[in-house]
């Protein structure tokens, strides 16, 4: 069964990668270069790009039925977590504003302003200071249930959609997909130094089809699944096809981000730092079968997560794949 995940992606940045990673080598000479984001910048990024994702997959399963209906309740949806989340996207954004190259300085700057007018309205429907700086320092997870989240700030339910309608006026000034092409290639570059988009390597360089197979015990088919290696096996109705995912990070930010989000075993032998996790999960998919290794070394990290059925693949194998990734991308 195709992962949900693989649905939401797109939504968020799906548009902007593409722009950012499809740039013509031939245009890089007039490209000037991008500066790193500071730490706090790449803190907030990631906190940005989790907000985003949890709204977007809040939005993504809205509206069955009419399509039109379905689009607007989507959009209302978008508006009002964005709204309830004015708070700490106005703090994430004026932290990327001031932290980041000077092309998305201005495209956060922007973001800030209609932020700025979210927690405005917010203050305007009753809401107050101290509710205004719980919702600023919420600490989402991919687990968060945003329905808990507006649920515990208990607004009147006409007011909240007066303010969500007054606040859809600001939807241009955050809206992602709006950015210009210089933006989006900073923003993408952005989360790529931040280690919180996977770096667009070629697959079957850092993993053969035939070391997949023999992993997955299966023929395997290689592609990149927004930013992810995937080897997949034969379709399989009675359950997920075998599937292995590589994501190759370039920062150790990205393994103190993913190691620390879910309870893991340390695996020695394999890189500076090694844990593994139970379950299946790469930056472009996650399923409860499998096993997930997650490696840092030096200033990369390696996430390599592998479905084999009824069986669960053995860190060992796992550690082959990684220390193979490491030793390949970093050539050259």
């Amino acid at each position: 069964m195709r992962s949900w995940k693989r649905r939401v992606l797109p939504a968020v940045v799906g548009a902007l990668l593409v722009v950012g990673a499809s740039s013509p080598a031939s245009a890089a000479p007039r490209e000037r270069a991008v500066l790193a984001p500071t730490r706090a910048a790449c803190e907030a990024f990631a906190d940005y790009f989790q907000v985003e994702y949890l709204v977007a997959f809040a939005s993504t399963f809205a509206g069955i039925g009419d399509k039109q209906k379905a689009e607007a309740t989507r959009a209302e949806i978008r508006d009002t977590f964005h709204l309830l989340l004015s708070p700490k996207l106005e703090q994430v954004t004026r932290t990327l504003a001031d932290g980041s190259d000077p092309a998305l300085s201005k495209l956060f700057v922007r973001q800030a302003k209609g932020f700025a007018r979210g927690v405005a309205l917010l203050e305007g429907v009753g809401l107050t200071k101290q509710q205004i700086q719980k919702l600023s320092e919420l600490d989402l997870k991919p687990e968060t249930d945003l329905q808990q989240v507006v649920g515990d700030v208990n607004l009147d339910k006409a007011e909240l959609k007066r303010a969500v309608k007054k606040f859809a006026s600001s939807a241009t000034s955050i809206d992602l997909n709006q950015a210009t092409s210089r933006e989006r290639r900073a923003f993408a570059a952005a989360g790529t130094a931040c280690g919180v988009f996977p770096a667009d390597v070629t697959c079957s360089q850092v993993v053969t089809t035939d070391e997949a197979a023999a992993l997955l015990g299966v023929p395997a088919t290689a592609k990149n699944e927004d930013g992810t290696c995937t080897y997949t096996g034969p379709p399989d109705k009675s359950r997920d096809a075998a599937e292995l995912a590589v994501d190759v990070y370039e920062s150790s930010l990205a393994f103190d981000r993913i190691a620390g989000s879910a309870q893991s075993q340390s695996v020695p032998g394999v890189g500076d730092a090694a844990v593994a996790v139970d379950g299946f999960s790469s930056f472009s998919s996650v399923k409860t079968c499998g096993r997930t290794l997650i490696v840092k070394q030096g200033e990369r990290t390696v996430v390599v997560a592998a479905c084999t059925g009824d069986t669960l693949p053995s860190t060992e194998a796992l550690a082959g794949i990684a220390t193979n990734v490491l030793a390949r991308s970093g050539e050259g």
